[in-house]
Order: structure tokens, then sequence, then C-alpha cells
């Protein structure tokens, strides 16, 4: 497990799988953490999280995929075309996903996304307002609002 700090107000404590390289979990951990412990990552995926907001990259050639379902594996891939600082609600995901009246489904995906920042579950929405997010609402509308400001 390593720490890299990406902004003052959040940084993301990473494990990975060292056999492959590539990433198991990514936690986000919100306030000014100082314990910093980068040199266990390799350098392609330290490079990728300081180079927030990531573009242009394959990011699931960094993470582990093996273990989710096909379904779920869809709907993280059409979110990831939902731009920075933008926002979309749980239905148009499963709309956009091929998931007929699928919200639910889309919610339980985010619940089980274990690659925020990578997967960007804080960018997908209730109908008529945020919706959930594991590491609380606050979090979420200040994780939109500095997207928006990049």
């Amino acid at each position: 497990m390593s720490i890299i700090r990406i902004t003052d107000f959040f940084s993301a404590e990473v494990s990975f799988d060292k056999m492959v390289g590539k990433i198991k979990k990514v936690k986000i951990l919100f306030g000014d953490y100082d314990n910093y412990e980068t040199e266990k990552l390799p350098a392609d995926i330290v490079r990728y999280f300081k180079k927030y907001p990531f573009e242009n990259i394959d990011v699931f050639c960094l993470v582990v995929t093996e273990k989710i379902n096909s379904t779920f594996l869809k709907i993280y891939k059409n979110l990831l075309d939902v731009s920075y600082g933008k926002t979309i609600t749980y239905g148009e995901l499963a709309e956009k996903s091929g998931i007929k009246n699928g919200a639910r489904v889309v919610g339980s995906a985010m619940a089980k996304n274990n690659y925020p920042l990578i997967i960007p579950c804080h960018r997908v929405v209730a109908k008529n307002g945020l919706g959930g997010f594991y590491y609380g609402l606050d979090n979420k509308h200040k994780l939109i609002e500095w997207e928006k400001s990049l």
C-alpha cells in the first residue's frame, strides 16, 4: 500500500498486485495527509496519480479487472466518457450502458467501485440531488467542484 498526495485536500491510498503491477484498490484520504510512501509503486502508476486529471490513458490496463462482472465493467467504461466537472445521473448512465430501468444497477456498481478517482463514481448523481458517496456527500460535492475548476 502506498499513499500519493493529489491535492491539498485529498490523497490516494493505493494497493496493488506486485506480481502484475496492477492496482487492486484505491481509497481516497480526505484532509491534510502527510504520510507519503510511494517508493513501492511502479513509476508509471505514481505518474498516473500525480497527473490527475488523467488524460488519454487506458485506465483498464492499470487496474485488476478480472473480478469485475461484465455489466459493471460496461458501466465503468461508459462512466469514463463523462468529463471532469460534469455529472451524469444513475438513470442516464444505465441507459448509456444499455440497461433499461437500471439506475439501481448503476448505483450498485458505484457502491462496489474499488477504483474511485480512476473510475470517477463521484460524477454519478441522482436525478434530484447528489445521490450517495462512500466518502460523504460533502466530499462528493468538493470533488465535483474541484474538477470544474480544472
